[in-house]
């Protein structure tokens, strides 16, 4: 009996939790519906009331479309959450990936932010979709750049996973030893992440930054795409100091 109580509670409290974590996405995805729908409606009634002004409809329209793009690209962001394609993914060496990033990286940096690059000079192979990493590490850096508006350092390193070395616990990926695996770092010295903030960094549409133009799918997406390759996504919080480490750990092919 009490282990039947044990489960029943158990199973109460885990559909307790998903209601919850429904409810907080259905409210993030009302919001931002909600919002874009306020000022579509509110510029074309400012269109019907001043018609024959040329300067009020030329704003009134651009405000329009941009609305509009951004429930476009919040619908694409919703779809690839709720149906993500499977990727095509290619034996590749994955330090060329990465540094192949490097031309994009360092030319779309703000000035006043150092770049350093640390790969290995061995082969990790892997299997990987190479146009998806690099539309992760993308993403980090410009998470990264948005932290440091005043300058700082940003470093992408990669190796492979050392006997020292500690994965996430509790991941579905199941991985015989630490160097079976690819390790990349994105480390900056921005802003940090807020202890409270933490767990909700992977949430769908989850955003510190409330601009009206932020819809809090990027770290949603680098989980996504990590998933997608049987891997999966750690972020560390610097102690004592600013700045954040962001992990991506992807199966290799080759062992040691």
């Amino acid at each position: 009996m009490l282990e039947q109580e044990v489960q029943t509670r158990t199973v109460q409290l885990l559909q307790a939790q998903k209601m919850a974590a429904i409810g907080k996405f259905a409210g993030r995805v009302t919001h931002d519906v909600t919002n874009a729908m306020t000022r579509i409606i509110g510029y074309a009634d400012m269109i019907r009331h001043r018609p024959g002004d040329k300067d009020v409809l030329d704003n009134a329209l651009a405000e329009i479309e941009v609305a509009a793009r951004e429930m476009c690209a919040f619908s694409t962001d919703l779809l690839a959450f709720s149906h993500p394609a499977p990727l095509k993914l290619e034996t590749m060496n994955l330090v060329r990936t990465v540094d192949s990033f490097q031309h994009f990286i360092r030319h779309s940096a703000p000035p006043n932010i150092e770049i350093q690059f640390m790969l290995p000079q061995d082969r990790l192979m892997a299997s990987i979709s190479p146009s998806h990493i690099e539309q992760a590490l993308a993403q980090l850096a410009i998470n990264s750049f948005e932290s440091m508006p005043e300058g700082g350092k940003l470093i992408v390193s990669l190796r492979r996973g050392e006997p020292d070395d500690r994965p996430v616990p509790n991941t579905p990926v199941v991985i015989t030893t630490p160097e079976r695996l690819a390790l990349i770092e994105v480390i900056d010295t921005g802003h940090g992440i807020a202890p409270e903030n933490l767990p909700h960094v992977f949430d769908p549409f989850f955003t510190t930054k409330h601009d009206g133009r932020r819809r809090g799918m990027g770290l949603t997406t680098v989980y996504l795409i990590a998933s997608s390759h049987n891997g999966w996504v750690n972020v560390i919080p610097h102690t004592g100091k600013r700045g954040s480490t962001v992990q991506i750990w992807l199966p290799l092919l080759d062992p040691r």
